[in-house]
């Protein structure tokens, strides 16, 4: 419903498209999305319509029914990737059917091909991009076509990064106020979301989950970040967890929890208390779909750009220790300033024994009567 609410089909200003002609963030997610467009046309072409009818017979041979799998496009397309590098994609499907087991698996399809692209461990033009495959590095006319279309994605990529490190407090978009205080993370974050289209008002940081092995792992590694950052410490996952179910029951299984869970622990820092959010929660009803996103937009409302204090353990500045003084040297002994002076000590003079005590002799016993 929201990408059909987002497509409408409204009339679009020459201003406004000749602006996004030139926006970095509009021109990098689509250089990505042609270069995988590119990768598959260029697989068909090179391969050709023989070899490519060959791998389906075969592939339906190994594992019959495998071609009406839904995820069978993106099973081809790593099988003509591994053709294209040399190997033999067949021998490859043999090698991994060993692991699964068809009967236990909702589309077998989707695992093998999550498995052979886990086989290679080299990355295209960023680190979620698959690389061009050999044979197609080498031919003359794709070979330059690929090399213009990673230069195109670095380009983009170097204006993205620039462009949201010279955000300042007034521009910073709203899922980039949490961690602006990494400006490191901040520009990973700008690249992922610009690559993967991911809008603004989308408030996870790395947007939805996203599918195929390279992806998974990048975005897994740029949420780990976020939350090492402060996005919302690990530890308040569970408390903040059931403070939303209190508030509404059934909310942190809503797509848009992780913003949600957000905001409810910036205000939950702030001081703001179970009853208050509540109030704001229900000051008017939630709607049926997406209720943890019009919730999220609530507290924005409500508790506006501020930020939690920092905690009271946070660490000051290190402390420059001054190097202990060096032990004087007992009486008697001469120190040489020049490391290389080997000189014997004078001896110590041999302290004199204090005098033995006088211990008076025993009483005499008196004679016997």
């Amino acid at each position: 419903m929201a990408r059909i609410v987002e497509r409408d089909d409204a009339a679009v200003s020459a201003t406004t498209t000749r602006v996004q002609e030139k926006n970095p963030v509009v021109l990098s997610g689509k250089a990505c999305a042609e270069y995988l467009d590119a990768l598959g046309v260029a697989s068909e072409s090179v391969l050709g319509a023989e070899r490519l009818a060959q791998i389906d017979q075969q592939a339906d041979a190994v594992m019959p029914g495998i071609t009406d799998y839904p995820a069978w496009p993106a099973l081809r397309g790593q099988l003509q990737r591994v053709a294209l590098n040399g190997a033999d994609p067949i021998g490859v499907l043999r090698e991994e059917k060993i692991f699964i087991r068809p009967d236990h698996a909702v589309d077998p399809a989707a695992v093998l091909a999550s498995r052979i692209e886990a086989r290679d461990r080299d990355t295209g033009p960023a680190p979620w991009l698959p690389p061009v495959p050999r044979e197609l590095a080498t031919d003359e006319f794709w070979g330059r076509y690929f090399t213009r279309r990673t230069e195109l994605i670095s380009q983009h990529a170097v204006a993205v990064r620039a462009t949201a490190g010279a955000w300042t407090p007034q521009t910073t978009p709203g899922w980039a106020v949490p961690i602006a205080s990494d400006p490191e993370l901040a520009r990973d974050l700008a690249l992922w979301r610009a690559a993967h289209a991911v809008p603004d008002t989308d408030l996870r940081p790395t947007g939805p989950a996203t599918h195929g092995v390279k992806n998974h792992y990048q975005q897994q590694r740029l949420d780990r970040r976020a939350t090492e950052a402060g996005v919302m410490p690990g530890k308040a996952d569970a408390r903040i967890a059931q403070l939303g179910e209190k508030i509404q029951l059934g909310i942190t299984s809503d797509p848009a929890w992780p913003s949600l869970a957000q905001q409810l622990w910036r205000a939950d820092a702030l001081g703001i208390d179970q009853a208050e959010m509540r109030r704001i929660a229900t000051a008017h009803p939630l709607p049926i779909e997406q209720p943890a996103a019009a919730l999220t937009y609530r507290l924005i409302d409500a508790i506006g750009d501020c930020q939690p204090p920092p905690p009271a353990t946070e660490p000051g500045p290190l402390r420059r220790y001054e190097p202990m003084p060096l032990p004087t040297p007992p009486s008697g002994y001469t120190v040489s300033s020049h490391p290389t002076d080997r000189r014997t000590p004078e001896p110590m003079p041999r302290p004199t024994p204090p005098p033995a005590p006088r211990i008076a002799p025993a009483p005499q016993p008196g004679p016997r009567r």
